[in-house]
């Protein structure tokens, strides 16, 4: 709550950078209020009970990052809003699955306690690494739930927003590669960081240029 409060009156200065932005862009602070709280989070090392704690997170940390990237972007449609929340899960979980190793060798466990007891995992055979079939049945559950939102998210985004929304389909496509990197080991995360290579990421990025350059060619005929 400290740092809220602090944040509220640094935005307040007029000579802030953020000041600036709100000017400009129709953001509401309420967003920049959340973000600030899900990063906090982090800082208790919060640890949660169910999905609905861990979504709650992800809206904070990363859902409400888009919805702020909407605004500057510009939409038309109140469904790119749906599309901004889902995406944001989609990126974040995703996260989540590939730094499982990462994050808890920090301290921090983010996949839900529920879906642990759940597939008879314990924290312990976390923080020892233990690749198992229980693991491996845990995360292959959080993959399809993350294969959801992107589902969600692709399907709220209206063609026509495409262009608008560039960068964040960029996005979408090279996580989604990632989340299929992941599948594609096994889920052993504990291996080795699994990443898209920057070359891909590359490659990826082209693609989706070309692919929006055709349907504004489209548009205009």
């Amino acid at each position: 709550m400290k740092l809220i409060n602090a944040t509220i009156i640094w935005w307040s200065i007029s000579s802030s950078p953020l000041a600036g932005v709100i000017r400009r862009f129709p953001i509401p602070k309420q967003y920049f209020l959340m973000l600030i709280d899900g990063c906090e989070r982090d800082l208790m090392h919060y640890r949660y009970e169910s999905f609905d704690d861990l979504k709650d997170y992800c809206y904070s940390v990363a859902s409400v990052v888009g919805l702020i990237c909407i605004e500057i972007f510009g939409y038309k449609y109140e469904e790119t809003k749906e599309y901004a929340v889902n995406l944001g899960y989609a990126l974040q979980l995703t996260n989540i699955l590939r730094d499982v190793k990462t994050d808890k060798d920090r301290g921090f466990i983010y996949l839900p306690k529920e879906d642990l007891e759940r597939f008879r995992y314990t924290e312990e055979d976390l923080m020892n690494e233990n690749y198992n079939e229980n693991f491996i049945e845990l995360m292959r559950f959080e993959a399809r739930r993350v294969r959801e939102y992107y589902h969600k998210a692709r399907t709220a985004l209206r063609p026509d927003e495409r262009v608008t929304m560039f960068a964040a389909e960029i996005m979408d496509a090279i996580y989604y590669r990632l989340l299929e990197k992941i599948e594609l080991t096994d889920f052993n995360v504990f291996r080795k960081k699994i990443k898209v290579s920057t070359s891909h990421k590359f490659m990826i990025a082209i693609k989706h240029w070309l692919s929006t350059r055709i349907f504004v060619g489209r548009i205009k005929k």
